[in-house]
């Protein structure tokens, strides 16, 4: 049975897209709470994200094929198609694991950054892209907000310009996920200019979020302490699986603790958390 996929874009002004992702065959049901699962994906990040309306969306696909085994567990073994999937940037850590995901899925959107495809990872993910017909895909940037049935939002707050010269980190979506009055504040592996930047840009009620993603595998000087204390988030979530460089830096969870926050990493296990939109909780604790 050909499944269907509705779409719709309506532009507002110059700098705001709004794009309304209305979804029918290519949602499981929804339980009425916002799940974000950092999975466990080894050298990388891959982050799952379940809306109450039933939408899928993966935003990163980690390293390898670890993702992919990851992604079963949180899909369960039947269902074989998924929303949405977000690249933030074409680093390997990032893409590599989402070919994969493209080719065993059925995908209803892509969205990317607009950066050169410069790891193998990101070449392997445009070429299977190009290939598939049904697939909506396009490039988001700030202004961009991605409306899902009953009250889930992402809105992108970089980049702000063309970053087609910079490199993948610089040029790195960064998402907040909104559901009510709760928020996810994912920055991918934005430098802490970046941050800065934002910092500046915007006010602390856009940035202050329950949960914070941190980049470069909580590496030192990944986190710029005024934009930790402008988010001042519940939890901190570092994507780091087993390695030889210390990671994550010890100087960045103490900050991060300091500023009052639970600090996750996804060494051990995917870290999951809860919203009803008043209230967030995580359900994996290490």
């Amino acid at each position: 049975m050909k499944q269907k996929r509705y779409i719709a874009y309506f532009g507002v002004g110059i700098s705001l897209v709004t794009i309304f992702f209305i979804i029918s065959a290519l949602s499981s049901s929804g339980d009425g709470t916002l799940r974000v699962s950092f999975l466990r994906a080894g050298e990388g990040r891959a982050i799952f994200v379940h809306t109450p309306s039933g939408a899928s969306i993966l935003i990163d696909g980690g390293k390898d094929s670890e993702t992919l085994r990851a992604l079963a567990k949180e899909l369960g073994p039947l269902q074989r198609t998924i929303s949405m999937i977000i690249e933030t940037n074409t680093e390997a850590s990032n893409s590599g694991g989402i070919y994969e995901v493209l080719d065993r899925y059925q995908v209803g959107a892509l969205v990317t950054a607009g950066m050169p495809n410069k790891s193998v990872g990101s070449r392997l993910v445009a070429r299977i892209a190009g290939k598939i017909k049904y697939m909506v895909h396009f490039e988001a940037s700030r202004g961009t907000r991605i409306l899902f049935p009953k009250g889930t939002q992402i809105d992108v707050l970089f980049p702000d310009r063309d970053v087609s010269g910079t490199n993948a980190d610089t040029g790195s979506l960064v998402l907040r996920i909104t559901y009510g009055d709760t928020s996810f504040l994912l920055p991918s592996d934005a430098p802490v200019g970046v941050q800065r930047w934002l910092t500046k840009l915007d006010a602390s009620t856009t940035l202050a979020s329950n949960v914070l993603s941190i980049g470069h595998f909580g590496a030192e000087k990944s986190l710029d302490k005024k934009w930790l204390q402008a988010v001042h988030p519940q939890f901190v979530v570092i994507s780091a699986g087993e390695n030889s460089y210390g990671y994550p830096d010890v100087g960045t969870v103490k900050d991060a603790r300091a500023e009052g926050a639970r600090v996750f990493t996804t060494a051990s296990s995917t870290i999951t958390f809860v919203s009803d939109g008043i209230h967030v909780r995580v359900l994996n604790t290490q």
